[in-house]
Protein backbone atom coordinates (compact mmCIF):
# COMPACT_ATOMS: atom_id res chain seq x y z
CA UNK A 1 0.00 0.00 0.00
CA UNK A 2 2.64 2.31 0.77
CA UNK A 3 4.43 1.78 -2.55
CA UNK A 4 1.26 3.48 -4.37
CA UNK A 5 0.55 6.30 -2.49
CA UNK A 6 4.47 7.29 -3.10
CA UNK A 7 3.62 6.62 -6.92
CA UNK A 8 0.29 8.27 -6.62
CA UNK A 9 1.79 11.71 -7.48
CA UNK A 10 3.24 10.99 -10.81
CA UNK A 11 0.81 12.42 -13.67
CA UNK A 12 3.08 10.37 -16.06
CA UNK A 13 1.42 6.96 -16.51
CA UNK A 14 4.37 5.57 -18.39
CA UNK A 15 6.60 7.19 -15.52
CA UNK A 16 4.75 5.15 -13.54
CA UNK A 17 4.78 1.85 -15.05
CA UNK A 18 8.94 2.93 -15.57
CA UNK A 19 9.04 2.79 -11.77
CA UNK A 20 6.90 0.06 -11.15
CA UNK A 21 8.90 -2.59 -12.84
CA UNK A 22 11.87 -1.27 -10.97
CA UNK A 23 10.52 -1.27 -7.41
CA UNK A 24 9.56 -5.11 -8.86
CA UNK A 25 12.80 -5.55 -10.55
CA UNK A 26 14.70 -4.46 -7.30
CA UNK A 27 12.42 -5.57 -4.29
CA UNK A 28 12.51 -2.10 -2.85
CA UNK A 29 11.10 -0.96 -0.03
CA UNK A 30 8.64 1.50 0.20
CA UNK A 31 11.10 3.89 1.46
CA UNK A 32 13.46 3.21 -1.46
CA UNK A 33 11.07 3.66 -3.33
CA UNK A 34 10.14 7.27 -2.19
CA UNK A 35 13.81 7.97 -2.97
CA UNK A 36 13.48 6.92 -5.94
CA UNK A 37 10.37 9.27 -6.88
CA UNK A 38 11.89 11.95 -5.23
CA UNK A 39 15.07 11.85 -7.46
CA UNK A 40 12.74 11.97 -10.45
CA UNK A 41 11.18 15.02 -9.39
CA UNK A 42 14.02 17.01 -7.89
CA UNK A 43 16.99 16.03 -10.40
CA UNK A 44 20.50 17.48 -9.05
CA UNK A 45 22.02 19.06 -11.16
CA UNK A 46 25.30 18.33 -12.83
CA UNK A 47 28.05 21.00 -13.78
Amino acid sequence: MGHGRAMINIDDEKLQLSIYERIISKNLSVRNTEKLISSFKNPTKKI
